[in-house]
């Protein structure tokens, strides 16, 4: 038989049916030749001899044909080697196979013929490779996967079928789990992802606890709709000990093309927060922050209703935007390579301040003040030319404005006021919390604060506000609105402390009545400032309280709001367009305000109950020497009229003469004051009688000045108290 074997051998047209025509009997029997190496590998005993020379003929025939070889070697394997206990010659036979079965090529596709062939053996066997051999038939099938050019998914996934095979389960769990995985992603890619998540169902437990797994599983997870196991497999991939930074990226980018937007803002969000916001150096900083804002803005403008876990990830972002840009631009000495770009810090300044702009109305206000200050934190490159940074002192004044009116509205708003959560976060520091019980004072004080950052911008960098037309007057406006805000949250806090035990100052707010001509030569903004007084120093205790009205702590003291209307009507005096109407009424109001006070006794509770009259002695005064130069103006210009109107011609509409002091009020605050005096009198105060007596007079006294045509009386007032007077002993 070796002689007929060798004769087949060495006859180059040797047909491969007759040197081997298979193990099937009929076949063998219509065969022109009989089965010459069937007939010797089941008749030799299995020695290292007589198994060398099966195994050099069934090369041989592997050069005539592979598919006679292949099916000679499994006879042999499952007729003799398998069943006479061969172990080692079974390993190394079945590792030839499986040399066979793979193609040279590495876009071919194993055997066909293999995964039935290796269930046979293993059936036959009974036993498996051991650890060496089905690493080496492992690493056959590998080869052929991993070398070149890649090959098909379909034949990648018949090779990793092939490796998973029971018979070489002993190649390790770390190669088993390799050889799982590839084959997860091959099922992915052509799209079966019934047969990924089989596949992945039979990886171990250890190897689901891989990264690389729980990357596989959530993309099953994302194409199946499965949104637990999604949420599963990101949060074993964030909780991961090791820095899988890189897959986390890889699942926003499979979200970005089969997820939704809320997913993949979330992704993305727990990327910067497995890197702690502190993205390695390939990665661009500003593109990963930017697309991470676009994307919760795009899911809080499909939704339709408040999502506040959105908006808080999306003030996070921008909070980070900032303080990123403050540090790559902050070192005013650098080169710039590492400054964040221009382009980049305008677009997180312009689009928080404008979504937050956009939606101030629909938002929290804690939101929406976040934003803006996130906006102004951003830092431009050092290098930045002067329209830029003049720019952003505009941008930075815009938004200064925005947030103090937001401030003074919520804290106006006091039922809102709960908890800190209610509190802007960037209103305070987290060592520094507010107060529980001090929210409004807190929420008033940022008003404050910021108005006094809006006047430094207009004051400290008036040379780069230059650089834009109308931007000086525009910022000056802003701050002269924001001053009865600052003025009002000074109150509020001074009463607050005053409740306290503390005692009540008007110095600090007093003193925001200087700015108000350094600002404005309107006298609006005096209006205000008065009002807010008046409003706070009257008691509302009896009636209901108007709701539009601004809600103080506690009552302003007489003596306080004396000071604070008599500072307003001195500053107002220096005013171009001095209202003396306006001041005259502040004046009736302090001294009706002083004389109800002296004139109850039904108030015992007040701290200002006898507020002494002392209080308004200058407050009179002032208003008679007020209406004495405008009358005396007023005469002066009477004269000088003839002499104008013979060389200049005046128009209708043209003021010729100075503003008078309201004749009603004149002959109010003269009548009022005369009759204090009769009071006291009668109260047996004589010299407080005649001094208060001589204040009516000295009011009288100027009404008599003005001309009739002006509300003047002709001295009729004045000849009244005169003789009124003299009938008591009074020298009037």
């Amino acid at each position: 038989m070796l002689l007929e074997i060798e004769l087949l051998t060495r006859d180059p047209g040797a047909n491969p049916d007759v040197y081997f025509a298979g193990t099937n009997e009929t076949e063998l029997l219509k065969s022109t030749h009989l089965s010459v190496l069937s007939k010797v590998m089941q008749s030799v005993h299995i020695i290292e001899s007589n198994h060398k020379i099966i195994m050099h003929y069934l090369h041989h025939l592997k050069s005539l044909s592979l598919d006679h070889a292949q099916r000679a070697l499994k006879q042999y394997l499952v007729l003799r080697l398998t069943t006479e206990d061969e172990h080692e010659r079974t390993e190394g036979a079945i590792i030839t196979l499986i040399w066979m079965s793979v193609p040279e090529a590495t876009t071919g596709a194993v055997a066909p013929s293999l995964p039935e062939d290796l269930d046979d053996i293993h059936s036959s066997w009974q036993r498996v490779l051991g650890t060496g051999a089905a690493h080496a038939a492992i690493l056959l099938l590998w080869r052929r996967v991993d070398s070149g050019p890649d090959p098909p998914d379909e034949v990648v996934i018949s090779f990793c079928q092939i490796a998973l095979h029971p018979l070489l389960r002993q190649a390790g769990e770390r190669n088993k789990a390799k050889l799982q995985r590839k084959l997860i992603s091959c099922y992915i890619s052509v799209g079966n992802l019934q047969g990924a998540r089989q596949a992945y169902s039979e990886l171990s437990e250890p190897a689901k606890a891989s990264p690389l797994s729980n990357y596989l599983h959530y993309i099953i997870a994302l194409r199946t709709a499965d949104e637990s196991a999604a949420d599963e497999a990101v949060a074993s991939l964030v909780n991961s000990p090791g820095h899988e930074r890189q897959l986390l990226l890889a699942c926003v980018g499979e979200t970005m093309k089969h997820g939704s937007k809320r997913r993949g803002a979330t992704l993305l969000q727990r990327v910067l927060d497995k890197y702690s916001y502190d993205l390695p150096s390939e990665l661009d900083t500003c593109a990963v922050l930017r697309c991470t804002a676009q994307l919760h803005l795009s899911v809080l403008d499909e939704s339709s209703s408040e999502d506040f876990v959105t908006l808080s990830m999306l003030s996070s972002i921008f909070r980070v935007a900032a303080a990123y840009s403050a540090k790559c631009n902050g070192n005013e000495s650098g080169d710039g390579s590492s400054a964040c770009p221009l382009r980049e810090c305008e677009w997180f300044e312009k689009t928080s301040f404008n979504k937050a702009l956009q939606h101030a109305g629909e938002w929290p206000s804690s939101i929406v003040i976040d934003l803006l200050a996130h906006s102004i934190a951003v830092t431009y490159p050092p290098h930045a030319i002067r329209e830029e940074k003049s720019q952003k002192i505009v941008h930075q004044a815009n938004s200064l404005f925005l947030q103090a009116i937001l401030f003074t509205t919520k804290a106006r708003d006091w039922k809102s006021l709960n908890t800190i959560e209610d509190i802007p976060r960037t209103s305070y520091s987290a060592r520094n919390p507010p107060e529980t019980g001090r929210l409004q004072c807190h929420l008033y004080q940022n008003s404050i604060e910021r108005y006094c950052r809006l006047k430094a911008l207009l004051f400290d960098h008036i040379d780069l506000l230059s650089a834009f037309e109308n931007a000086e007057e525009d910022i000056t406006s802003k701050t002269a609105t924001l001053l009865p805000l600052a003025f009002e949250a000074h109150l509020f806090i001074t009463l607050t402390d005053a409740l306290s035990g503390l005692p009540c100052s008007e110095i600090s707010v007093a003193q925001l009545i200087d700015d108000v001509p350094r600002l404005t030569s309107s006298s609006k903004p005096y209006a205000l400032l008065a009002d807010l007084v008046l409003s706070s120093a009257m008691d509302h205790s009896t009636k209901d309280p108007d709701p539009s009205m601004i809600r103080m702590p506690a009552r302003l003291p007489l003596k306080n709001a004396i000071n604070l209307l008599a500072k307003l009507v001195t500053t107002m005096r220096g005013q171009p367009d001095y209202d003396i109407d306006k001041a005259a009424r502040w004046i009736r109001c302090i001294v009706q305000m002083v004389l109800d006070s002296y004139n109850s006794n039904s108030d015992a509770t007040n701290s200002d109950d006898g507020a002494p009259l002392a209080l308004i002695e200058p407050i009179v005064t002032e208003a008679a020497q007020i209406a004495r130069s405008a009358a005396h103006a007023a005469a002066a210009a009477r004269h000088a009229g003839p002499l104008q109107n013979n060389s200049t011609e005046v128009s209708e509409d043209e003021d010729i003469g100075p503003q008078l002091y309201p004749s009603d009020e004149l002959q109010w605050l003269s009548t009022v004051l005369f009759n204090l005096a009769v009071d006291l009198y009668v109260a047996d105060q004589g010299d407080e009688a005649q001094k208060w007596a001589r204040h009516a007079v000295a009011a009288a006294d100027v009404l008599a000045l003005m001309d009739t045509d002006d509300g003047g009386d002709a001295g009729v007032l004045l000849r009244v108290l005169k003789e009124r007077g003299a009938r008591v002993g009074w020298s009037l």
